[in-house]
């Protein structure tokens, strides 16, 4: 049973969570589900490169294949100068 409803929310922000999902492209999946049609993904998190605490981080790359092969549209993801970070916005 889901807990929301398809297309609920006109946003869906994940904060410092992504590497921290056993399968992110299910969750990615739910998250496109209950977002309304041109609701925007913000996604927030550590990037490849981040050594501290030995957990999986996504290159740019496989934010972007992860985010495309949900059907998400105008992607646009940055990571932080200097810094194993990485910010991505992408569309309904």
């Amino acid at each position: 049973m889901n807990s929301f409803s398809d297309g609920q929310f006109d946003a869906v922000v994940i904060v410092h969570a992504l590497h921290e999902l056993s399968n992110p492209e299910t969750a990615l999946s739910e998250m496109r589900r209950v977002l309304k049609p041109g609701g925007t993904l913000f996604i927030a998190d550590f990037a490849e490169g981040e050594t501290r605490w030995n957990e999986r981080y996504y290159t740019l790359e496989q934010v972007k294949v992860m985010l495309e092969e949900r059907w998400f549209r105008q992607i646009v993801i940055e990571k932080v100068s200097n810094a194993p970070f990485l910010f991505a916005v992408a569309k309904k």
